[in-house]
């Protein structure tokens, strides 16, 4: 439970479920309505390489980027 809402938490699944469940328009947004369904949306994991992307290219220092990341090294970041 959420000490400051009270409302129970999702879990990493569930968000991710209701994330690439939510994101299938705008990963394929040339398919058919009909089609949708059966097609991939974003992941969490994608988003979160996107906004450390992001952050790299906006100038974000590099011990800055492996502390938002939890990397332990330039390698794997």
């Amino acid at each position: 439970m959420c000490p400051g809402t009270g409302r129970g938490r999702l879990s990493y699944r569930r968000a991710e479920e209701i994330f690439e469940e939510n994101t299938r328009l705008l990963a394929n947004p040339l398919a058919s309505p009909e089609d949708i369904e059966d097609m991939d949306g974003w992941t969490l994991h994608r988003l979160r390489h996107s906004a450390l992307t992001h952050d790299a290219e906006d100038g974000t220092s590099t011990p800055m980027l492996l502390a938002r990341s939890r990397h332990a090294s330039v390698r794997s970041l």
